[in-house]
């Protein structure tokens, strides 16, 4: 499902609520329960339990290794960033820094491996 298709379902549901709103301005019977549905299904994006799944919708787009570098750079420029500080001005903040930047970048790391692998799974 796409994002517009998610805003356009979500702005449509809201219309049809607020005309059976209760005296607090809340949703009232059915439609409150109807309300959480939507907001838990339009977080997910994806099925958690479905093992055929993207484990993020990215991964399953076909320039998910370009997603992926430009997530890392952001890293390593935190990194860079943070050694730059640690040497030039606080060497606190810029160990800091550096530190966040490095765990950003590991984490890209982990990502790009478990979108990988579930590639593969998928004969992609």
């Amino acid at each position: 499902m796409l994002v517009g298709d998610i805003r356009r379902r979500r702005r449509a549901h809201h219309m049809d609520v607020d005309s059976n709103e209760g005296d607090d301005g809340s949703p009232s019977g059915s439609e409150a329960d109807d309300v959480a549905g939507i907001d838990d299904a339009d977080h997910g994006l994806v099925d958690e339990h479905d093992p055929d799944a993207p484990p993020h919708p990215a991964a399953a787009a076909a320039n998910w290794r370009t997603v992926l570098m430009v997530d890392g750079s952001m890293g390593v420029g935190a990194l860079v960033l943070g050694v730059v500080v640690a040497f030039n001005w606080i060497p606190a903040v810029g160990a800091a820094l550096a530190s966040f930047g490095l765990a950003y970048v590991v984490l890209v790391i982990r990502r790009g491996r478990r979108w990988a692998a579930w590639r593969q799974r998928q004969g992609w």
